[in-house]
């Protein structure tokens, strides 16, 4: 309905803020938003759309290094197809970790929370906002961790989140926008479908690619360009895109990481 955007004052900029661990990043991370910045109404269009990798991913098995991580991403970011949308890879959670460490003994919180509340902080001007997939949404711990990072973007006089759809106009989820709306009142919760178009590649797919040809340290140099290389085409089938296995022929070591800290290579 866009209830709150047509009185809206204007702001400097409009960011989609795309928190993820990437890791490593594939072209399905391009897809969603693309997808958005193509297809939101006018009203809510991004003006910015910022990558943003975590620093320390939790749940996530080997660990792909921040640095490897973020190279990666900004060789996806050049391809990402959105005219008239300022594209950057950012480092709000590695800026925001660094600086809760530096100035709080308390223990960690919550890394999306504090990135996020981060780049309010950088950009008190801007409007940010944020997506969630349908099958977020209808996860059951959604209303924990989804409705702690809505709230901090509530904060804002008018805050946007998208909702993509691959699985159309479920009652469950139109039932759970509806609890949003009524829990956020500053937010305006936009839906996009069209995303089954988007295929269905993911990062973990890449990592099994890897993991089918387990390099190990003490193989013949001979053996181990051979291994890779198999491992490579395999993950580029599951979506890492062409720049990408380039970087990881050039950067072996993060081509390791990944296939030593998932696949227990020796």
């Amino acid at each position: 309905t866009l209830r709150g955007l047509r009185g809206a004052r204007a702001v400097a900029s409009r960011i989609l803020f795309v928190g993820g661990s990437y890791n490593p990043p594939s072209i399905a991370h391009l897809g969603m938003p693309a997808h958005i910045a193509n297809s939101a109404p006018k009203l809510c269009k991004p003006d910015e759309i910022w990558l943003e990798p975590t620093f320390h991913p939790m749940y996530k098995p080997n660990k792909l290094s921040f640095g490897h991580r973020f190279a990666l991403l900004g060789i996806l970011a050049g391809s990402l197809d959105v005219p008239g949308v300022a594209v950057r890879v950012d480092d709000a959670y590695k800026k925001a970790y660094e600086e809760y460490r530096r100035t709080s003994p308390q223990p960690l919180r919550k890394a999306d929370i504090d990135a996020l509340t981060y780049v309010m902080k950088q950009r008190p001007e801007a409007r940010f906002m944020l997506s969630f997939g349908d099958d977020s949404i209808l996860d059951t711990g959604f209303k924990k961790w989804g409705y702690e990072q809505i709230e901090v973007l509530n904060k804002q006089s008018h805050a946007v989140v998208f909702v993509t759809q691959r699985n159309g106009n479920t009652d469950a989820l139109h039932s759970l926008i509806e609890d949003m709306e009524r829990a956020f009142k500053n937010t305006e919760f936009v839906r996009l479908g069209g995303m089954d178009d988007m295929g269905d590649v993911s990062s973990t797919g890449i990592r099994k690619g890897f993991c089918e040809h387990p390099v190990v340290e003490e193989m013949e140099e001979g053996l181990v360009i051979e291994e890779m290389e198999r491992g490579l085409a395999v993950a580029k089938k599951n979506g890492l895109d062409d720049e990408s296995v380039g970087y990881f022929r050039a950067h072996r070591d993060a081509y390791m990481e990944i296939v030593k800290g998932q696949c227990g290579g020796k």
